[in-house]
């Protein structure tokens, strides 16, 4: 009898532990991102804009808690108590996907910083801000604070690259592109075309996280207007 009651406490409680863990794992690595996403961006303003080994700490960080995450996704499959969690594993196999998505693009981001005046995209640090607001708004939905409703980025992005001009250096094809006459279009069609992945990666992202809260809330969107800087 007590061996009995043992297994079945084991059974309910222990095997819940992955799929607790979750929320608090994607929730760090937001947070992650919120510092680092922004930095990048920011360095494009400049050559040394931002500081490399500030960026490879960052990295390295969100490398170790993304690992964390995707063993804990993978131990929650074989877990009983899938119903405690935020997302079914469908759901949470798609999260673990888009994080390695949104981390590809962090990757491409940091190897094509800008290394001569002709690289900088200047107009991309007016993105800083509202990328800023929203993966912190994420990072608290991700932890069951509140939901993002998807597509506010996206809404900023495009809004900001029309004012700026940089729409026109991106072909809308997935692909950057491409210039032979010198002028440093290819560096900014590269850039918008990185970062336009990073949002529709993070829209990806948001859709999902959202989708495992929506049984009894309201989604609401971060506020993404543009402050002025200077």
């Amino acid at each position: 009898m007590v061996g009995a009651a043992l297994a079945v406490l084991i059974f309910l409680l222990w095997p819940t532990w992955s799929t607790r863990t979750l929320p608090g794992l994607l929730a760090e690595w937001l947070r992650v991102q919120d510092r680092l996403l922004p930095q990048l961006l920011t360095g494009y303003a400049d050559v040394g804009a931002t500081d490399p080994a500030a960026l490879d700490t960052l990295r390295a960080r969100s490398r170790q808690v993304r690992e964390h995450l995707n063993a804990a996704a993978k131990q929650s499959h074989a877990e009983p108590a899938e119903h405690r969690g935020p997302w079914s594993t469908a759901q949470m196999d798609q999260i673990t996907t888009e994080v390695s998505r949104v981390a590809g693009c962090a990757t491409l981001l940091r190897e094509h910083l800008p290394r001569t005046a002709q690289d900088t995209v200047p107009e991309l640090t007016e993105l800083a801000d509202p990328l800023h607001e929203h993966l912190a708004a994420l990072a608290r939905a991700a932890a069951g604070a509140e939901t993002v409703a998807p597509g506010a980025l996206r809404s900023v992005f495009d809004s900001c690259t029309a004012r700026s001009g940089l729409s026109t250096a991106y072909v809308g094809t997935g692909a950057p592109a491409t210039a032979a006459d010198g002028s440093g279009s290819t560096s900014t069609s590269r850039a918008v075309a990185l970062s336009s992945a990073t949002v529709d990666a993070l829209e990806a992202l948001t859709a999902t996280v959202a989708s495992g809260h929506r049984h009894g809330r309201h989604a609401a969107a971060p506020k993404l207007a543009r402050r002025p800087r200077g």
